[in-house]
């Protein structure tokens, strides 16, 4: 579980501290696919943008 919720060490102390540290895990690994899901939101949001505000080239003849 410390390896997957990537914090340094359990600094609290006791029962209580190892369930707060089990849930701070899991806040951490959800957070972590909340920003994997907003990044690639953005960049569907950008590619979206720069595919819809192409403009037709204006030729001078």
């Amino acid at each position: 579980m410390k390896i997957d919720g990537h914090p340094g060490r359990n600094f609290p102390l006791g029962v209580g501290g190892d369930a707060i540290n089990a849930i701070l895990a899991g806040v951490g690994h959800n957070l972590r696919l909340l920003r994997r899901w907003l990044i690639s939101l953005l960049c569907a949001v950008v590619a979206w943008l720069a595919a819809t505000s192409r403009s037709p080239s204006l030729s001078i003849s």
